[in-house]
């Protein structure tokens, strides 16, 4: 499957292919936001939502698509993300570590039915990644 824009002219196009007559790739609905990590899209169990102007995100399968790892740690309540560098965060706070260094959340991680939500554009940065947003279509793009 295939899903482009482009907005090249006076107008803006779309090109949808698939090999599958009854596939449909756009299957947005209200306020849902997509998610796509080096151009696949990723469908996570619980929905990301929207808090304070930040995507919220279930953590762990953003940083196992990415490539990363995640540890908990109950005692702390610090959520470690480990790939070629660690990014440690804690719920409710806004300080977190790249590498032991400070840096700081405008969002707090949080746990939302059981699963932790953190603020998607932080955690992709912080693990090297480029995050663009298009509002047209609701989706986050990630590039590792």
């Amino acid at each position: 499957m295939v899903e482009a824009e482009t907005n090249r002219g006076a107008g803006r196009y779309a090109l949808l292919w698939s090999y599958k007559g009854d596939t449909q790739l756009s299957s947005l609905k209200g306020e849902e936001i997509r998610i796509m990590i080096d151009f696949t899209t990723i469908q996570p169990e619980v929905p990301p939502f929207t808090k304070n102007d930040r995507t919220m995100v279930p953590l762990r399968v953003i940083a196992e698509s990415m490539g990363a790892h995640v540890n908990w740690s109950s005692s702390e309540n610090r959520i470690d993300i480990v790939s070629h560098e660690t990014v440690s965060l804690w719920i409710g706070k806004t300080e977190a570590t790249k590498d032991k260094q400070p840096l700081f959340i405008d969002v707090a991680p949080e746990i939302v039915d059981g699963r932790t939500f953190v603020p998607l554009r932080f955690v992709a940065e912080a693990l090297g990644a480029k995050v663009t947003w298009d509002e047209r279509t609701k989706t986050v793009s990630i590039l590792s």
